[in-house]
């Protein structure tokens, strides 16, 4: 069974924007670099230690022969996982070494507007998608994990345990069709609740099936978790009603629940969906796509070229629109930098060039 696996480095969303914009600072844009280039920006900047010291001595305390075992390095790879899923690196000829993405330069630019800087972080979020360009998903799992999760909260009035979530949601090989995927790991979840024990024999045999330790699985809900209450999507509480004694559950918002109206109008789109148009055609589409998203994150993109070239790129990709049922571009859900080539990415902005003028 695939497991879908997050990296640990904490729970604090806020710091995670603020490392890339010390990595942004420091090494700027159109630059490979690797993760010990990553790691250096971090200690410079204060935000790691290792064994109690901080900058160079803090370097050489980690610093190991065996660079699997240097905690620092270590430190940055986890980051550098997580700012793949969220769009913020892409790999650069192989995978141990990176670049910055134009989503870590609107990062880095968010930096003294709280607003748009959650708005991206919420976004970000909510294009995280499985498979994509971007991660070596070795579960296997196709699945828009934030989406799902959200959807799943609603129907199971509003609360989820965190072993509920790994079971039901880590464990999802296939989120297509939604409506299929969301009653089978409901009904999974409701054959849990009512007794910890269901919960613990399902926990133990997940563990068995996929070689992962319990604490190990629990540690991938880590970043999900902080992500919830960072946007406000869901609150920790305390339920006695789920299993007959207390458990930390995360409740849905009010916010939360305007969050699943607005993803209910819009139109979930996989990067297989459209990979079999032509190549002008996915670059048009990429065009209308990003600029939803930026919308979407709080961005102003009236600009008159930007809407001469969403116009222009509309004819282009007419044909895939329909198709996908997008009447309004502002309803496409799919996030370029996340989930399509990057190729295709920088192919796009070529043809804005070329439809601006």
């Amino acid at each position: 069974m695939g497991v879908l696996r997050f990296p640990n480095p904490g729970s604090d969303i806020r710091r995670f924007a603020a490392v890339l914009r010390t990595i942004y600072k420091s090494i700027g844009e159109d630059k490979v670099f690797t993760h010990d280039d990553g790691k250096d920006a971090m200690i410079h900047s204060g935000h790691a230690s290792s064994s109690g010291a901080i900058g160079e001595e803090a370097i050489r305390r980690s610093t190991r022969q065996n660079r699997s075992l240097d905690p620092l390095y270590n430190q940055h790879k986890m980051y550098s996982e997580l700012y793949r899923m969220l769009g913020w690196y892409e790999p650069a000829e192989m995978n141990t070494k990176f670049k910055l993405t134009d989503l870590s330069y609107y990062v880095d630019c968010s930096e003294n507007d709280p607003n748009i800087e959650k708005g991206l972080i919420e976004e970000g979020l909510i294009g995280i998608c499985f498979p994509n360009f971007l991660v070596n998903n070795r579960g296997g799992n196709q699945l828009r994990y934030f989406y799902f999760l959200l959807f799943m909260m609603e129907q199971l009035g509003g609360l989820m345990y965190r072993d509920e979530i790994i079971l039901s949601i880590h464990t999802l090989m296939n989120d297509r069709p939604l409506d299929d995927a969301l009653k089978s790991q409901i009904n999974l979840v409701n054959t849990l609740r009512g007794s910890l024990k269901n919960v613990d024999e399902g926990m133990q045999n997940l563990m068995h099936s996929s070689g992962i330790k319990t604490n190990t699985l629990m540690n991938y809900t880590r970043f999900p978790l902080g992500a919830l209450q960072f946007t406000g999507w869901a609150k920790p509480v305390l339920n006695r009603n789920l299993y007959g004694q207390a458990v930390r559950c995360y409740q849905l918002t009010d916010y939360g629940r305007a969050k699943l109206d607005i993803l209910r109008s819009l139109r979930d789109i996989r990067y297989n969906d459209i990979s079999e148009y032509d190549y002008k055609v996915q670059a048009a589409f990429t065009l209308l796509s990003n600029y939803a998203f930026l919308k979407r994150a709080g961005f102003n993109i009236e600009d008159e070229e930007v809407k001469k070239v969403i116009t222009r790129a509309k004819e282009i990709c007419k044909n895939v629109l329909e198709n996908l049922g997008v009447f309004d571009t502002n309803t496409i859900l799919y996030s370029p930098i996340q989930q399509g080539p990057q190729e295709l990415y920088k192919a796009a902005f070529t043809l804005y060039d070329e439809l601006k003028a």
